[in-house]
């Protein structure tokens, strides 16, 4: 895409001054205060801005906001604002250093794409044609969205523009602090290819028909001359006569079929010409997806993985049309497998044909049916239906703790096992009531000796701490202006901090008794009705047992989505716990524990 511009810059004044600049690909708008020579300053700014983006590595965004933290950098005591855009084929990278802002007319609607207050902002996308940007300082937005109409920003050109927008700008004699670059993208090169194909369907045209004249005339001889009838007396005049024609015509047969033969081969070359060009350009639009998509790797992975998968496809449904044999299939094939190669990087999404089993708990003890979980000190501690308690480590060593009938959640913490049914008890030590437990508790864990437990019944996390004598009384762990909504709650984990997950495929966030913050993105398909989830302090991240998509969900503590480990066996399982450090995901399904490798 080309952009066609125009540029607007109110005069300055002793505290004010602004300009543009526009280079190549990049569109510039620069704002400098209280300066005694602005404009030796702000080719400064420029010179830093350029060789800071030429001599860092990376891709354009990145190099975008680095060059501009050098500048802020490089130039602190500079009262500065700068707004920055860069284009490349239909992509427009945005960065702003302090105050300015960016705004984009398409199809009939405008909206501010970037906004910069202090420091560096950055964004990117992609640009259509017909779409109308404006790059420029507070000072012009403020003027320009009071008096600018829907139709004079669907004026034909920004010259057009410009007429509308200069009357308002310089009645605000010297201000210094208005300036604005505005941009329309035209698909130009478009243009100039259908001229280039029609120009080549003439030059096409005309050499057919110069070929057809020349055939023609090469026939009407060549029936002339056979054409003739022979006299039974031939002189020696009339031999050499004969034999120059049949000299000439032996020459007029060759030519014609060079001539034939060059028709041919510039047939077969332009054939090759054009399918290399439809190839070039087919080409083109798959590297530039896939450069693009490496672009976003780990600044927008979701947008990265969409391009990634646009170019595999279109090359795909091009790859097939070709022969094997072919150098352009052999091209395609090498590819393909580079960007999967990428796509499995962005996505880290891992499909397991089958998944070993850890243990069978009927090797335990007959008829085992494990209910819940969970892990210390690289121990598992299962509860089985009967109300059997056995821990097993990681080396597959087992131990039966103990029996009590009529409970539903375990726990464990420095060697200790509790369970909780009506009341929660420590197993050897049956008889021993620590503290009744809730109807709806579903949340169960020690951490640190404290207790915690989650009541969806009454919307609290209660919390029993451990005291020098034993335990003290069960007390609301929320503050007291905390009121929350805990009755699609599934599960509980606790790092330090309490998460609970929802039901509606949500995850709360908690810190001493408040609420945190916390959102989930980079999904490839949202998730609903999760069975369990997991972390705990030596976790860097949070593992949800998904079952209804059949995986494991595995984000990152701030949210980001992180990999996805993906099984038809997934759908049967019922809780989940991990140690990182041994790199193990551990699955139950009642009678057997499955063991996945992490892939860190």
């Amino acid at each position: 895409m080309d952009l066609q511009t125009a540029k607007i810059v109110s005069a300055p004044n002793k505290d004010c001054w602004s300009q543009i600049y526009i280079d190549n690909s990049f569109l510039v708008v620069i704002k400098i205060e209280k300066e005694d020579n602005p404009s030796l300053r702000a080719k400064e700014v420029l010179s830093c801005f350029y060789e800071s983006y030429a001599d860092f590595k990376g891709g354009a965004l990145k190099k975008l906001e680095a060059s501009l933290k050098k500048v802020k950098e490089e130039f602190v005591s500079l009262k500065l604002a700068v707004v920055v855009g860069v284009t490349f084929k239909d992509a427009l990278y945005l960065g702003i250093l302090n105050r300015g802002r960016v705004v984009l007319f398409r199809e009939g609607s405008l909206a501010t794409i970037l906004e910069g207050k202090e420091g560096v902002v950055i964004a990117s996308g992609f640009l259509k044609n017909e779409d109308l940007l404006i790059l420029g300082t507070e000072k012009f937005f403020s003027l320009f969205l009071l008096k600018t109409s829907k139709v004079d920003l669907e004026k034909n050109s920004p010259e057009e523009m410009l007429e509308v927008l200069a009357p308002v700008i310089h009645e605000k004699e010297r201000d210094g602090d208005v300036a604005a670059v505005i941009a329309k993208v035209e698909n130009l090169r478009a243009v100039q290819a259908q001229k280039t194909v029609v120009s080549d369907r003439k030059e096409k045209k005309r050499k057919n028909l110069f070929v057809k004249q020349i055939l023609g005339k090469a026939k009407s001889w060549l029936i002339s001359l056979f054409s003739k009838t022979k006299p039974i007396y031939v002189s020696e005049e009339e031999k050499g006569k004969e034999r120059k024609q049949r000299m000439m015509l032996t020459i007029a047969v060759v030519l014609a079929v060079l001539l034939l033969v060059s028709i041919v081969f510039g047939w077969q070359k332009r054939k090759r010409d054009e399918e290399t060009g439809s190839f070039n350009q087919f080409w083109e639009e798959i590297e530039y997806k896939y450069e693009q998509g490496n672009e976003l790797v780990e600044l927008n992975p979701i947008r990265a993985r969409e391009l990634f998968g646009e170019s595999l496809a279109l090359l795909r449904e091009r790859k097939d049309s070709f022969l094997p044999k072919n150098w352009q299939y052999k091209k395609l094939e090498e590819k393909e497998k580079e960007i999967e190669k990428e796509l499995e990087k962005v996505l880290r999404e891992y499909e397991l044909v089958s998944v070993p089993v850890f243990l069978d708990l009927n090797l335990v003890k007959k008829d085992l049916k494990g209910i819940d979980y969970d892990f210390w000190e690289k121990k598992i501690i299962v509860l089985g239906e009967d109300g059997t308690v056995i821990t097993i480590d990681l080396n597959k060593k087992t131990e039966t703790l103990g029996k009590v009938a009529g409970v539903r959640l375990v726990t464990f913490w420095g060697g200790r096992a509790f369970v909780l049914g009506e009341e929660i008890v420590e197993i050897g030590k049956e008889t021993q009531m620590i503290e009744k437990g809730g109807q709806e508790t579903i949340g169960f864990k020690i951490f640190t000796g404290n207790f915690y437990l989650l009541d969806k019944g009454e919307n609290k996390i209660f919390k029993i701490p451990a005291i020098e004598s034993g335990f003290g009384t069960k007390r609301n762990w929320f503050g007291p202006e905390v009121e929350t909504d805990l009755s699609e709650a599934v599960d509980m984990a606790i790092d330090g901090d309490i998460w609970i997950l929802l039901k509606k495929g949500k995850i709360l966030k908690f810190s001493r008794g408040t609420p945190k913050g916390f959102g989930i993105s980079g999904l490839d398909k949202e998730w609903d009705n999760p069975t369990a989830f997991y972390t705990d302090k030596d976790c860097k991240k949070i593992y949800i047992l998904d079952k209804e998509n059949r995986r494991v969900l595995v984000l990152n503590k701030s949210g980001e989505y992180d990999s996805q480990y993906i099984w038809d066996g997934a759908k049967d399982m019922d809780d989940i716990i991990v140690s990182e450090e041994e790199k193990k995901i551990f699955l139950l399904s009642e009678e057997k524990i499955y063991e996945i490798k992490l892939k860190m």
